[in-house]
């Protein structure tokens, strides 16, 4: 059995992006990496919850930088489930890609 065009598109494109993930995938993971040590050493409030729970106790935070982490909760927290609903979203048309291929593997076995 001979594959369709879009068949043979889509296994070309899926071969492209998956020879291409390692790098995109490690150069992903070291800036995240780099995020975090940069916040952990330059504005360890945002990072640390032991550092800001020290800083409460000995009256170090002044009530701007408190008005301003209040005021950033909020938009973290949309942050985080919208980062939550994308990798959802984006797991599920990666299933949907696998389904498709395993779909047109069987095909041409049968």
């Amino acid at each position: 059995m001979h594959l369709t065009a879009a068949d043979s598109t889509f296994i070309s494109r899926r071969s492209s992006l998956v020879k291409y993930w390692p790098v995109a995938g490690s150069l992903l993971l070291l800036m995240l990496i780099g995020l975090g040590i940069w916040l952990w050493i330059d504005v360890p409030w945002l990072i640390n919850p032991r550092e800001v729970m020290h800083a409460l106790e000995a009256g170090k935070l002044a009530d701007s930088t408190l008005t301003l982490m209040a005021m950033m909760l909020p938009f973290v927290m949309l942050a985080c489930i919208v980062f939550s609903v994308l990798f959802v979203l984006l797991a599920w048309r990666g299933f949907k890609n696998e389904r498709r291929l395993l779909d047109i593997i069987d095909r041409l076995q049968s």
